[in-house]
């Protein structure tokens, strides 16, 4: 059994491993067509640093920016507020898919 939350959550979904075994694949078949330039930008050779952790960080914050927008939205009730409310939740959609391709490969 795993020691952290997180370890115990994944743990519990069972289901995971098979999605993973089905995905995997062709995320490897993806990467793979793309070549070495592509498959080390993904790994972020270039910068010489994992890539994935670091882009993690853009949805997490954005999601987090427009959870506080949205609260300031409710006690002032600002268009701007509001506004970069939905910005930080699409900068934070579109993000996640950058993290998740970098995560998968």
């Amino acid at each position: 059994m795993g020691s952290t939350i997180s370890q115990r959550v994944v743990e519990s979904l069972p289901f995971l491993d098979e999605v993973a075994d089905l995905v995997q694949p062709k995320v490897r078949e993806a990467v793979d067509a793309g070549g070495t330039t592509v498959h080390n930008v993904l790994d972020g050779t270039p910068l010489e640093l994992p890539l994935h952790p670091a882009l993690t960080d853009v949805p997490l914050g954005s999601w987090t920016a427009a959870l506080v927008f949205d609260g300031l939205d409710l006690v002032s009730d600002y268009r701007a507020v509001r506004n970069a409310a939905d910005a930080s939740l699409a900068l934070g959609v579109i993000s996640a898919f950058a993290a998740a391709a970098t995560g998968l490969s």
